[in-house]
């Protein structure tokens, strides 16, 4: 089930037991949300989106000022390069230290990595490459519950239940909502997320 932000509010009113506003405000849980919100975008990688970035001759890096939503970006899932809409290529991701030295060092981007909300790519985009995309297949940070993963929604629920007991210092309850949410974090993470190395990222080297 998919929840809005006003019924969000009204999960989390029914968890500390007032269904209009009196002591906690609206916007004091809507706020909590967010934060919610934006932890879980984080932690999880719960939201997600396809976005593009169009290459440019001769540059390899690419960051907001090129694509504004690089701003928000936690982590590229995959991305392919599409030369024409009927040639399109995945391409792998590579760890830095191998730039330069991967058999492919020329020609249409085949490898990519993120760091700090920037995106590159190898090889160096040329005049032919340049105004064709790339797709990226990414994770991103935001503060809106709505963009959440259904199932990860009702976490945001547990967190802002968790601060709205610690501002009435009913901190007893307080405690197990947030341990509540913290366990089913850790669990998420844990289930689905921890991935180790990538065996192909040995591949392709001279």
């Amino acid at each position: 089930m998919a929840y809005t932000l006003a019924t969000s509010i009204t999960q989390v009113r029914s968890l500390i037991n007032e269904a209009s506003a009196s002591f906690w405000s609206d916007t004091e849980i809507e706020n909590w949300i967010k934060e919610a919100s934006i932890d879980i975008s984080t932690k999880l990688l719960s939201a997600e989106s396809e976005d593009t970035i169009t290459l440019v001759a001769t540059q390899w890096i690419y960051n907001v000022d090129d694509e504004a939503w690089l701003a928000n970006l936690i982590k590229a899932k995959g991305c392919y390069y599409s030369a024409s809409s009927s040639s399109i290529t995945g391409m792998q991701r590579v760890d830095i230290q191998k730039i330069g030295h991967l058999r492919s060092n020329s020609g249409a981007p085949t490898y990519f990595f993120e760091n700090n909300r920037k995106f590159y790519v190898w090889p160096i985009p040329a005049a032919a490459q340049a105004g064709k995309t790339i797709t990226v297949l990414n994770s991103y940070e935001t503060d809106d519950v709505t963009k959440l993963r259904d199932e990860h929604q009702p976490l945001t629920f547990l967190y802002a239940a968790a601060k709205a007991k610690a501002k009435d210092r009913m901190f007893q309850e307080s405690a197990l909502y947030m341990s509540q949410y913290l366990n089913s974090i850790n669990f998420e993470r844990q289930d689905k997320y921890d991935m180790g190395v990538d065996p192909t990222s040995t591949f392709d080297l001279k």
